[in-house]
This record gives C-alpha cells, sequence and structure tokens, in this order.
C-alpha cells in the first residue's frame, strides 16, 4: 500500500514536470495559432488515478509555473487564502493583475473579468462592486446605472483617526449561492411589478405608495428588500456628500445605518437564525465597543463583518 502511494506520488510529480516542460514548447500552426500541450500530462493523471489527483498536480504544475515567472510568497498566499472570508472578488483581481497582463490591462476591464470568473467558475450572482472597489483602490463613489460604463468618481481622502478592522466569523458562505441569487430574485420581482427589469427604473414614490398592496401580492421580505435598495441609495448620496464635507462621523453614520438595515430589511446577516456566528459577531463587538460603528461585509449571510472604531 505504501508502495503504491509513493509510486502515484513519484508519477504525478513526473507529469508535473513534464506538463511545465511541455508549457514552454509552442507548436505553430496555420493562421496565426499556437499550440501547447501543457494539458496532456494532467489528462492522463485524470484519467488514470481520478480527476482528484489530476486537479491537485494541475495546481502543482500553476504554482511552480508562477514560481518560474517571479510569483513573490504574498501573492501565492492571496491566491491560495480561504474564500470563507468574503474577499473573493479581492482575490480574483488581485491575481488577475499580479500574476498576468504585466499591468497593462485597464481596471474596469479588470474587474469585469474578476466578475466574469466569479459569477462563472464560482456561481457566485455577484454584481461588479466589490471588483471595480479593489481595482480602482482607495474611497470611490460608483453609479451603476449603466454596467457596461459604470460612472466612478475617485474621492481622494485620509482619515488617520479610525481604524477598520475586517473579523472572519468563522462560517463560510460557499454553499450559500442560492440566498444570495434569492436576493437579485426578490427585487427584480417587485420591479417586474412595475413593468421593468431593476429597481433603479422604478419611481421610488410609487413604491412608497403601492407598499402595502405590494405586501399583500409579494410577502413582506421581497418588499423590505425592496425597500432597503430605495433607502441605501438615500444613504450612499448622504454619505458622499458627508466625506466631501470632511464629515468623516456622518459617513460613519451612514455605514451605521447601513449595516441596521442590511440585517432587519435586506435580511442578509444570517441563514436560519440569530444564534449564527455572523449575528452573533455583530452583537458581541457593540458589547466590546459600544461606540463602534460596524455592519455586515461582502454579501452577507456568512463569512465576515466590518468593525469601525476610533
Amino acid at each position: 500500500m505504501k508502495k503504491m502511494r509513493i509510486f502515484k506520488i513519484t508519477f504525478c510529480a513526473i507529469m508535473a514536470a513534464m506538463a511545465t516542460i511541455f508549457n514552454f514548447i509552442e507548436i505553430t500552426l496555420p493562421f496565426g495559432f499556437n499550440l501547447t500541450l501543457y494539458g496532456l500530462p494532467l489528462v492522463f493523471v485524470s484519467f488514470t488515478y481520478g480527476p482528484a489527483l489530476g486537479l491537485l498536480t494541475g495546481f502543482v504544475c500553476g504554482a511552480i509555473e508562477q514560481i518560474v515567472k517571479g510569483i513573490s510568497l504574498q501573492t501565492f498566499l492571496w491566491i491560495i487564502a480561504p474564500l470563507a472570508w468574503g474577499l473573493l472578488s479581492g482575490l480574483v483581481y488581485h491575481g488577475l493583475k499580479k500574476l498576468f497582463n504585466d499591468n497593462k490591462v485597464k481596471q474596469l476591464e479588470l474587474a469585469k473579468i474578476a466578475q466574469f470568473t466569479e459569477m462563472v467558475y464560482f456561481n457566485k450572482p455577484c454584481g461588479l462592486l466589490d471588483q471595480a472597489g479593489i481595482a480602482f483602490g482607495g474611497v470611490n463613489y460608483i453609479d451603476f446605472r449603466s454596467l457596461k460604463n459604470p460612472k466612478i468618481k475617485h474621492l481622494n481622502l485620509t482619515n488617520d483617526n479610525y481604524i477598520f478592522i475586517i473579523i472572519n466569523t468563522g462560517d463560510s458562505h460557499s454553499t450559500l449561492t442560492e440566498n444570495y441569487a434569492e436576493i437579485k430574485s426578490d427585487m427584480k420581482e417587485i420591479a417586474n411589478h412595475y413593468g421593468v427589469e431593476v429597481l433603479r427604473d422604478v419611481d421610488a414614490k410609487d413604491f412608497f405608495r403601492d407598499k402595502k398592496l405590494l405586501i399583500s401580492k409579494y410577502g413582506e421580505r421581497k418588499v423590505l428588500r425592496a425597500k432597503h435598495f430605495f433607502e441605501e441609495n438615500k444613504r450612499v448620496s448622504t454619505a458622499l456628500n458627508c466625506l466631501i464635507k470632511d464629515d468623516f462621523e456622518g459617513f460613519l453614520k451612514m455605514l451605521d445605518e447601513s449595516g441596521k438595515s442590511s440585517y432587519y430589511q435586506l435580511k442578509n446577516c444570517y441563514v436560519e437564525n440569530e444564534e449564527e456566528k455572523l449575528p452573533m459577531a455583530l452583537k458581541y463587538v457593540k458589547e466590546l465597543v459600544p461606540e463602534c460603528y460596524s455592519r455586515v461585509h461582502g454579501g452577507g449571510f456568512a463569512g465576515t463583518i466590518l468593525m469601525v472604531i476610533k
């Protein structure tokens, strides 16, 4: 048994070495195409010992390739960091930026590629907010009326009086894709009531006028989530004005209110009950530092929270 295990490891190591060598050998084809046999040894491993060893061998090949290219240890750790941190968009973006393209691709394009990667390969129905924020860096106001060309305004802002802390609550949201998708579908259903696809195209006055009717027809949860949308957009405008006026305290109050609305209206702070780790963490930080500002971070339901202290 032990000899067989050693043989498997040796075999996979040889295949990884062959794949790495094949990656540097290109065959020129007609019409400007190039071909490498990089994947052939990996397919051979998968066919012989199953897809798990094939994937592991492929991971080793990828690591070797990046080390040859001069990848830093810090970058490598970013790529393999736990995905439950609520920082998946950032990991995808930093991988693209640091490992490929020599930093020549425009920031918005990288953000869109990261979003596509997260949606297609990680099956997360995500928007573009996290990726764009990470791609442009710093503090930005982003208007997503046009998803193809969102308006992005960078704010030159520095404030050393506050500390921003990301806290890993210990739960993974890797299996909660359905919960994320429900938020979008709930809001879309309310938008469809008014004959449009997104709530951005609904007049807020019409929504609040029809709130009781909407609750009777679609249920309270969907209406509360739509209500969060309209009120959140107002909070963002207020927060932007606070930052422009250098009213950081006002900005943090909007952040805190946003967190409360996420908890009670958007309902993305727990899956089944308030005894889960994320809501307990939100409760604990307020008990620990009553004057702190806090909210769920990322998509919610599990993962991380944000805490701001002075």
